[in-house]
């Protein structure tokens, strides 16, 4: 098993049934707050019900993640036990004062023998952080969040206005923002039924149903197993939401199958991280990020899909023809078509997650259900094998589906949680405020710097942690500035997201190379660098949409045309460039390569006279190119 996966804990007994009932106990406690049904004629408010929903799944961590890789995997010691017991207990205790903090007395000067509480939920939240994102990410929340306490004695753009420790307690666990922000909002009141839904088809069986899917479609063609790779990834990562989680599911059938026919082990690697990495980028679901970009510009979900359809292809677009020319480069042929799975009998023994699929877009597109429409889908997963023997679950699937559902939710909400913390230090001090004026001063007044350094910035911050956590804060931070230098908001939103996902592929942490590259008993870096290549749609294609919207459908028809043309022409031409490959030609030489590079990327510019410069580089390179394949011929016949 990938190393990601193994750092979690085998559990048995007690503190593996812990990670059962208390997931669906958060399954209830979600379907009571979302459906509002009354349980006793009571309906919590949205305090207590974050907060609870907090002790149910945050504590899971310390169970579930040693404090270290050298700590034992099968044990769970005493201090991860007393560190989960009291994460709940805080929970619950904060739950049970959720109408005196609601009232807001509490909240501003409590009792106390609550500070010493709130500081060891504060030590806590840290903790998991770590545990679940790694070491930078968890002093870069716990420096932001004292921030409070030095900022009046910061220069320029960090200096805000200071507060006691008692006070920035306060407004981080019991205020409006801080863990009860706006991540913990979009958790419980969005993401979490996207989380049970993955879950279930995790437990359900969907990963190999759409192997299968995509083996009967793309088996027997040239490089057939990576292109399986590439549409199954892109399915089922639509829906996970976790890349890594993406790679563990796959990654087992794909990366083999790939290695068996020809592709070198860091390169069937490579490809398996790059494709589950775009299915994050890929509607419908798009990990369910998505609709955290709908809610933040209070626009619909469909308009978010739709936008983000064509920069989603465009990235597999390229990842395709490379794939393609490495194939044809290596002679390398489809499995036979009689070894594959037929199309029609793969449906219609899946026909559990087709129903799924189709319940959960009607009541995305046609009620407009987004936060009902995965209970739904959820529940079909569930019911649906019952009808037929030979699919019909039994009783550990569903103890697996509460099982992985709660480990992603406490993979998505330790994260969250901290940055929680960050986004409230910033308002409260009101740096956040003057971030966009400093940043926009330090770009100089130039466009295209600022989205360079918002572009890195990301790359940083987003290091290890969860698309939708790192989306959050840099749609609070970097979007807003952005916007004001007048580029469109959908567009800086989507660019945000694609600049937070570049970390997964990109050295040196790339925790989706990390999960792929043991399939293949490969080095991660290697594996790290090739990924890279494999994807380099996501390092070119948010510039080319936030410059020109009309790769996003933004725009005048003239303009969407012509985007969405050079752009695919020129990540075809630069595909073919990395690869060394020109169709109809053969492989090339290394002057031919940089030429066919350089013309892509000026191609993909959203200036038509980059565009027509790199239209005449690359043509002219592949004319060369044609022509000496040709005098070449004609000496050989010779």
């Amino acid at each position: 098993m990938a190393e990601e996966m193994t750092r979690y804990r085998n559990l048995k007994g007690i503190p593996r049934w812990i990670t059962v009932v208390f997931p669906g106990l958060a399954l209830v406690l979600a379907v009571h707050y979302m459906f509002r049904i009354a349980i006793a004629d009571i309906l919590l408010h949205d305090i207590a019900y974050y907060y609870l929903l907090i002790g149910l799944t945050m504590p899971l961590i310390f169970l579930l993640i040693p404090m270290s890789k050298k700590s034992k995997q099968d044990t769970v010691p005493w201090y991860d036990i007393v560190a989960f017991l009291v994460g709940l207990g805080i929970s619950i205790f904060l739950f049970a004062h959720g109408d005196d903090i609601l009232d807001g007395i509490f909240s501003r000067v409590p009792p106390a023998h609550v500070y010493p509480l709130l500081v060891i939920f504060f030590i806590l939240i840290i903790e998991a952080a770590r545990r679940q994102a790694g070491i930078f990410f968890a002093v870069f929340c716990f420096f932001f969040s004292i921030y409070p306490l030095f900022a009046k004695y910061m220069p320029g753009l960090l200096f805000g206005t200071g507060f006691t420790v008692g006070e920035t307690l306060c407004y981080h666990m019991m205020g409006s923002e801080g863990v009860l922000g706006i991540p913990m909002r979009v958790v419980g009141g969005i993401i979490i039924g996207y989380m049970f839904f993955a879950g279930a088809l995790m437990a359900a069986g969907g990963g190999p149903f759409f192997s299968n899917v995509a083996i009967s479609l793309m088996g027997n063609v040239r490089g057939g197993p990576a292109k399986v790779a590439v549409v199954a990834s892109s399915l089922f990562g639509s829906i996970s939401g976790s890349t890594v989680a993406n790679v563990a599911a796959d990654g087992g059938i794909t990366i083999p199958l790939m290695m068996r026919t020809g592709y070198p082990g860091h390169y069937s690697a490579a490809v398996e991280a790059a494709a589950s990495t775009g299915g994050v980028l890929m509607p419908p679901v798009m990990g369910a990020t998505a609709f955290v970009v709908a809610e933040f510009l209070g626009i619909s979900y469909a308009t978010v899909c739709i936008a983000a359809a064509v920069p989603a292809v465009l990235y597999y677009l390229a990842l395709f023809v490379q794939l393609d020319c490495r194939a044809a480069r290596l002679g390398l042929k489809g499995l036979p078509r009689e070894s594959l799975p037929s199309l029609k009998p793969v449906l219609k023994e899946g026909y559990i997650y087709v129903v799924a699929m189709v319940v959960l877009a009607y009541f995305l597109f046609v009620l407009n259900l987004e936060t009902l429409g995965p209970f739904y889908a959820t529940l079909a997963l569930l019911i649906l094998p019952m009808i037929r023997k030979s699919t019909r679950l039994r009783p550990q699937d569903f103890v697996v589906f509460l099982e992985n559902s709660g480990r992603l939710l406490a993979e998505v909400i330790a994260p969250l949680l901290g940055i929680g913390l960050i986004i409230d230090s910033l308002i409260i001090t009101g740096v956040i405020g003057n971030f966009s004026i400093e940043i926009l001063e330090i770009a100089g007044g130039n466009p295209y710097v600022l989205l360079l350094l918002g572009f890195i910035a990301a790359f940083i911050l987003g290091m290890g942690i969860t698309i939708t956590a790192i989306y959050i804060l840099l749609a609070l931070i970097l979007a807003p500035t952005l916007v004001k230098f007048g580029f469109d908001p959908l567009a800086v939103h989507l660019f945000v997201m694609y600049a937070g996902m570049i970390s997964f592929i990109t050295p040196p942490v790339c925790p989706a190379c990390f999960a792929a590259a043991p399939f293949a008993g490969e080095s991660p870096m290697r594996v790290g660098v090739q990924a890279m290549r494999l994807g380099v749609g996501i390092y070119l294609v948010p510039f080319c949409f936030v410059i020109n919207p009309g790769l996003i459908l933004h725009g005048s028809l003239g303009q969407i045309l012509f985007a969405i043309g050079t752009v695919t022409l020129g990540l075809t031409i630069l595909a073919q460039g990395f690869e060394g490959h020109i169709y109809f030609v053969g492989e090339i030489g290394l002057w031919a390569k940089i030429l066919l590079i350089v013309g892509g990327v000026l191609l993909t510019m959203p200036w038509a006279k980059e565009s027509l410069i790199g239209l005449f580089i690359s043509t002219g390179t592949i004319t060369a190119c044609l022509i000496r394949k040709k005098r070449f011929l004609e000496f050989q016949k010779r």
